[in-house]
């Protein structure tokens, strides 16, 4: 007969890790593992009083328990019971299978019926939900039908209302009949009219739009214009002014030099002077001369540089003053009211 409960054992996909755990978190006793290669198994043992825990693992991922593993998962694996005859026992426990078999074939026949049925009760059961769905469904639909009867009902009598009106309404305005008539063709022609003259405006408007269009890209046009004009009349002032100063500087240097010149001229006149000197005075005076001439040449051709400028200036006033943004931009840089 059996005497006590052998070991447990679990079946685990991989033993260090369970066998972590088994320590960590439950502080068994540990007492070895071991390899069945012939089973293709890896067990691990802890000690339990009165008995013991076997994690069992497969080797590989192969073997038996690697099977049960996929088809069951990790968990109880098998409980092993101790006998003192363990031949008695498994004959006790193969006649009671016998007998357990010899028991289901006498009722194989009433457990093949209890399945019909269960099998008729079911399917009874699915008729019996499809029906109270269909019953339901109808029961909604009448009730929706009875609303939709009461809505037309309630329709019908306001139609019936509305003809009775009409029909009053007919008698009343057979008189005027042809006055209406004559309004709805006088309407017509108004709603043509209208048309033709909405028809119109949205060509003028276009046409307005066209010109708005053309119009600031002109003015953008004659704003950069404009811009250009003041930059460039800003550089012929400028030119002008240093041209000013050369002139104003140099005439001065023109005269005194006309004034040696002249001077020297009526001392060569009035005073005797040694050959050397005189040959000495007479390079100077070559100098001088060509140095007031150079000199004279400069302010003329400045005088031209400024005329022409001046001139170039008076137009540039004349064009700034045609165009109303560029006077009011002259008048502010000059700091005159217009």
């Amino acid at each position: 007969m059996i005497t006590a409960l052998d070991h447990i054992a679990i079946a685990v996909p991989e033993l260090e890790t369970a066998v972590a755990r088994f320590l960590g978190d439950f502080g068994l006793q540990y007492d070895g593992d071991e390899v069945v290669e012939a089973e293709k198994t890896a067990t691990a043992f802890f000690s339990v009083p009165a008995t013991h825990i076997e994690l069992v693992a497969p080797l590989a991922g192969t073997g038996p328990i690697a099977s049960y593993l996929e088809k069951r998962g990790g968990g109880l694996h098998h409980l092993c019971f101790r006998t003192d005859d363990i031949d008695a026992d498994v004959l006790s426990l193969e006649n009671e299978i016998r007998d357990l078999n010899g028991i289901l074939a006498i009722n194989a026949g009433m457990i093949e019926d209890i399945d019909a049925l269960n099998q008729r009760l079911v399917q009874l059961s699915a008729q019996k939900d499809n029906r109270q769905s269909a019953l339901d469904e109808a029961k909604s639909a009448s009730l929706g039908a009875q609303a939709v009867i009461s809505q037309r009902d309630l329709e019908i009598s306001n139609l019936e209302g509305q003809i009775s009106n009409l029909e009053i309404q007919m008698g009343a305005a057979s008189a005027t009949a042809s006055t209406l008539v004559e309004e709805v063709v006088q309407l017509g022609q108004d709603i043509a009219d209208t048309t033709q003259r909405v028809t119109t405006l949205e060509a003028n408007v276009s046409e307005a739009q066209a010109f708005i269009d053309n119009a600031n890209g002109a003015i953008g046009q004659k704003s950069q214009e404009v811009s250009n004009l003041d930059a460039e009349l800003s550089k012929k002032v400028a030119e002008a002014t240093i041209l000013s100063n050369s002139v104003t500087t140099l005439a001065p240097q023109a005269d005194a030099a006309e004034t040696t010149v002249e001077g020297m001229r009526a001392s060569l006149e009035t005073d005797y002077v040694p050959i050397a000197q005189f040959q000495e005075k007479a390079a100077r005076l070559n100098e001088l001369t060509q140095a007031v001439t150079e000199r004279t040449k400069l302010i003329q051709e400045l005088r031209m540089d400024l005329g022409s400028i001046e001139q170039e200036e008076q137009l540039l006033i004349k064009m700034c003053v045609a165009d109303a943004q560029c006077k009011a931009a002259m008048g502010e840089r000059l700091g005159v009211d217009q």
